[in-house]
């Protein structure tokens, strides 16, 4: 399974990662970070999950879910074709982040934990 370099050096530096995990009714959105394993063990229940085995997430790694929205999928496909728009929602049609992982981390940091793609794509 190739993944994007970024990811990677994200992956060694950390083994997955919670931010923003504040007050309950917070404007904040929480995020958590998947480990390698967390990923791969998200992806095999997706796998087995009826309404999530769409053939369309064939290619998809979950790879972060954020509070009250869901998990952010990585789509391998994208990235063995070195795209940098491999960061999507999970759903059919989905919407794709024009960042690569490092610049989203760093975004959704700087936003602290506020929607910034809602300011991209109005």
């Amino acid at each position: 399974m190739k993944l994007p370099a970024s990811y990677k050096a994200f992956l060694s530096c950390s083994n997955g990662m919670e931010l923003f995990c504040g007050e309950e009714g917070s404007s904040l959105v929480s995020c958590t970070i998947y480990s390698l394993k967390e990923a791969l063990n998200q992806k095999e229940f997706w796998n087995n999950t009826p309404i999530l085995s769409d053939p369309e997430f064939t290619y998809h790694l979950p790879i972060l879910c954020l509070q009250d929205i869901g998990d952010i999928t990585m789509n391998l496909q994208a990235v063995s074709e070195g795209r940098d728009d491999y960061l999507c929602y999970p759903a059919p049609d989905t919407d794709r982040f024009n960042l690569p992982f490092n610049e989203w981390l760093e975004r959704y940091i700087v936003c602290q934990g506020h929607e910034f793609w809602f300011f991209l794509n109005p």
